[in-house]
């Protein structure tokens, strides 16, 4: 029962927010964001951390061995460079989505 409800309370919020009107610009000229997208990042901002978490933990096992091999190649510190632009690069920020 209290599954129920709260699947159609979700469900009534998200058809609230698609059915909202769109907001103009601000003074700015930016776009201020629509309900609907402040819904769609609330939802998809635990996603985002779910698949970010095991992304970044097989890109150390990967790259912690290769910074290490990479020793041995005269393009050393280059190639450690790129490991670390690629480690930031699926372990650094965004951690939240914005609309």
């Amino acid at each position: 029962m209290n599954l129920a409800r709260s699947a159609t309370l979700l469900s009534v919020m998200a058809l609230a927010a698609c059915a909202a009107p769109t907001y103009p610009p601000d003074a700015a000229g930016r776009l201020q964001p629509t309900p609907s997208s402040v819904v769609v990042s609330l939802i998809g901002t635990p996603l985002l951390l779910a698949f970010k978490i095991p992304i970044c933990a097989a890109t150390l096992a990967v790259v912690a061995p290769a910074a290490g091999m990479s020793e041995t190649v005269t393009d050393g510190a280059e190639a450690r460079r790129i490991f670390a632009d690629d480690l930031d690069s699926n372990c650094g920020p965004p951690y939240l989505l914005t609309p």
